[in-house]
């Protein structure tokens, strides 16, 4: 996982050049940078969704941001 450089990049791509991020571009970066990973969406696992239907892709935080946010 690589917070620094998705930190970074949020930054200097986003409010240092007075830009705003969209929400793709923030996931494609998350992606990248290890924060998410993919998953196929479990009602059972991830909860109730009304824009998801069982098995299509899904994203969920890293074991590692995961467990950082339990600490939090």
């Amino acid at each position: 996982m690589n917070l620094a450089e998705f930190a970074e990049w949020a930054l200097k791509d986003g409010s240092f050049h007075g830009c705003g991020l969209d929400g793709g571009d923030i996931q494609d970066k998350a992606l990248e940078c290890g924060i998410i990973v993919q998953a196929l969406y479990d009602p059972e696992k991830h909860g109730p969704c009304a824009d998801a239907e069982v098995g299509e892709v899904w994203f969920v935080f890293s074991d590692e941001i995961f467990a950082a946010l339990q600490r939090s």
